[in-house]
């Protein structure tokens, strides 16, 4: 049994493997190119340890193909600069990315991107 833990979830997989797909939001740019996760669930994002102070945001696709700014109802789904720490590693509730096959990572919200000052890579962490 694999376990990854937080301070506020446990997930487990019964022989599940950790799965982690690097993103790269390039220097002058505020969105990553994109990870496949396949049958994986999203279960944490790590933070480089150099970063320029963004919140995160996300563009999204069910399909693979197609992307989408990623809401909640009326709500961008983000994650506070406050909690955007780097060299960190953010642990995240995956029933809350079910319905995500694919993902790209933005610095900043979709209104307001923060240009990152360097090549960022992100890594997407999953559960299969």
């Amino acid at each position: 049994m694999t376990v990854i833990s937080s301070l506020t979830q446990n997930v487990y997989a019964i022989n599940g493997e950790v799965l982690t797909f690097p993103v790269t939001i390039a220097s002058g740019e505020s969105l990553s190119d994109a990870a496949d996760f396949g049958s994986g669930k999203l279960v944490g994002i790590i933070i480089p340890g150099s970063w320029t102070t963004a919140s995160l945001t996300f563009s999204a696709s069910a399909d693979g193909t197609t992307f989408k700014d990623l809401y909640d109802d009326a709500v961008e789904r983000a994650i506070p600069s406050g909690s955007v720490l780097a060299d960190h590693f953010i642990a995240l509730d995956y029933r809350n990315w079910l319905m995500v096959k694919a993902l790209k990572v933005r610095s900043g919200a979709a209104g307001v991107p923060v240009t990152q000052g360097a090549d960022r890579v992100i890594t997407l962490v999953a559960i299969n």
